[in-house]
């Protein structure tokens, strides 16, 4: 009889936690390396290891224990956030500008944190999307001719990383995605607390692009076009009114 596969003890990068994977079903175990984590794991393949070897159908005892519900993943709060968005962020019977970077906002988030359970999420989770976004390429299509007078169309990288206003306005609207969670009762008000610890880029200590400044126009005077510009050039000034002449 060929030994039984031991689920192996793994680090899921995107929260930082420990998390056994058995029959496509992932149990999480705490913050990676800590003996509590540990003692988790043994349960976890002890409670694995009976189910095996008991007698009845699929290997479990006829009177066992009911499984606990599912936990809530991170998709799956997604997909229930977006439908309250689209309804919400509506202004005349037509959407506003928030849903175009909150729904690219969700993408990010489910692409780092889409399989892991909501009560898995915490600040390192944050910091993990903020390093994706640092690092996300900004793309645009354009046209190609080819020799042939062929027209095809390419994507260009046009610069890489979000500048780091843009990263701290995409993590704000990510952590309101969460407190909605507790206001409908599908996350506990603690897994929030947490997230919303997590702090913003500072300026200049980070690895993301600052936005460069938007400096005034010169006028015709050489001055910008700022209050307190000067007189202006000579044969520029007003005319005279009738009266006001000699």
């Amino acid at each position: 009889m060929p030994k039984p596969v031991i689920p192996s003890y793994r680090l899921h990068k995107a929260t930082g936690q420990a998390v056994v994977v058995h029959k496509g079903k992932s149990h999480y175990l705490g913050k990676y390396g800590t003996p509590e984590s540990r003692v988790a794991y043994n349960r976890v393949i002890a409670d694995i290891l009976a189910r095996r070897n008991a007698p009845g159908s699929n290997n479990s005892p006829p009177d066992a224990t009911p499984a606990p519900a599912a936990p809530l993943l991170v998709s799956e709060l997604i997909l229930r956030y977006w439908k309250f968005a689209t309804g919400y962020y509506v202004k005349n019977g037509r959407p506003t500008g928030e849903l175009h970077p909150l729904r690219e906002a969700l993408r990010l988030l489910r692409r780092q944190c889409g399989d892991v359970p909501v009560t898995a999420v915490g600040p390192l989770a944050i910091r993990e999307l903020q390093e994706a976004m640092v690092r996300q390429p900004l793309t645009r299509r354009v046209k190609v001719v080819g020799a042939d007078g062929a027209v095809t169309f390419d994507t260009k990288v046009i610069r890489v990383g979000l500048t780091r206003r843009t990263i701290n306005k995409q993590v704000g609207r990510i952590k309101r995605v969460f407190r909605w969670a507790v206001a409908e009762q599908l996350l506990d008000a603690g897994v929030y607390a947490a997230i919303r610890e997590a702090p913003g880029l500072k300026k200049y200590r980070s690895a993301a692009r600052e936005k460069p400044r938007v400096r005034p126009v010169a006028g015709p005077s050489g001055r910008d076009g700022r209050c307190g510009r000067g007189p202006p050039p000579p044969g520029t000034g007003r005319r005279h009114l009738p009266h006001e002449r000699d």
